[in-house]
């Protein structure tokens, strides 16, 4: 692992001695309102929220057009993509390009909910799929995602990036921004992490591509959450560092000899990144 220092300290587990803070309340204060959810209140943003303001804004016959033509892109992966909707600051559609069409005819659209394990905590988490009928035998298959509020973070790693002045400009506006966030932010974060890794969701926290800042809200969120499933997987909180250092090209340019100024700013908002990440980290989970 590229982060030394806290290689193989604090890997997520699932035994006991690692659980129990995990069910911990999440912080419910001013600072956390508008991306946790509430059931019953403006910010709902369930299964039965979601299909309600489906059916009254008659989502499912405009399913089509919005992937098609009108959503906005908010981000492109390996899997595939998310799109915004308009006027909706909810939810997102993901089209994942291996399972995007299915040998099965339907004659209407169809609303699936997929189990919530976490519905009071906003992780991006998918909360339903969608099936519209496409040609004649088949149909077309999209995800319905929580949608997490913030700017992204960092160099877009795919494919790496040079180390020209305008990358490393948004690389260190990037740590900076993160350095000042307060504590509290890194210990929401790992409360997030723990909760969503002993649920079971399947999450990508080595990518910087997803984490979202909320300058706003002063937050860390995280996108491209992977419903619970049959695989158990074990995360090193150094991989989470290693995203929040902005991975790969934090890497480049610290291990570079072109530009010392630039090379020291980016040094001493990563050490203020990781001090705040490891005292967070060693205080929730002792």
């Amino acid at each position: 692992m590229k982060i030394s220092a806290i290689n193989g300290i604090f890997t997520l587990k699932h035994n006991p001695v690692y659980h129990y803070k995990i069910n911990l309340p999440a912080m419910q204060n001013d600072a956390f309102i508008k991306t946790t959810s509430f059931k019953g209140s403006d910010n709902d943003d369930s299964f039965k929220a979601f299909k309600k303001w489906a059916e009254e804004t008659d989502f499912l016959n405009n399913a089509e057009s919005i992937i098609e033509k009108k959503g906005k892109v908010l981000g492109c992966g390996f899997e595939g993509m998310t799109i915004g909707i308009s006027n909706n600051d909810k939810w997102v559609i993901k089209v994942i390009k291996r399972s995007n069409f299915s040998q099965q005819r339907i004659d209407k659209p169809e609303i699936f909910e997929i189990e919530d394990k976490l519905p009071d905590l906003n992780i991006g988490q998918m909360i339903a799929y969608v099936k519209i009928p496409f040609f004649e035998n088949s149909s077309r298959l999209f995800y319905i995602l929580r949608r997490q509020k913030g700017t992204s973070y960092g160099i877009n790693n795919m494919p790496p990036q040079k180390l020209n002045k305008t990358n490393i400009d948004i690389h260190i506006s990037s740590l900076k921004k993160m350095a000042e966030l307060p504590y509290e932010a890194y210990k929401q974060l790992i409360r997030d992490i723990i909760k969503a890794n002993d649920a079971g969701y399947i999450f990508d926290h080595y990518n910087p591509n997803n984490i979202m800042l909320d300058d706003e809200n002063k937050r860390i969120n995280f996108v491209d959450v992977d419903p619970p499933g049959n695989e158990r997987v074990s995360y090193q909180f150094s991989d989470i560092l290693y995203a929040l250092l902005d991975g790969n090209f934090g890497l480049a340019l610290l291990n570079s000899t072109q530009n010392e100024d630039a090379i020291a700013e980016a040094k001493k908002y990563s050490d203020i990144i990781t001090e705040k990440f490891e005292k967070a980290v060693q205080e929730e989970m002792k």
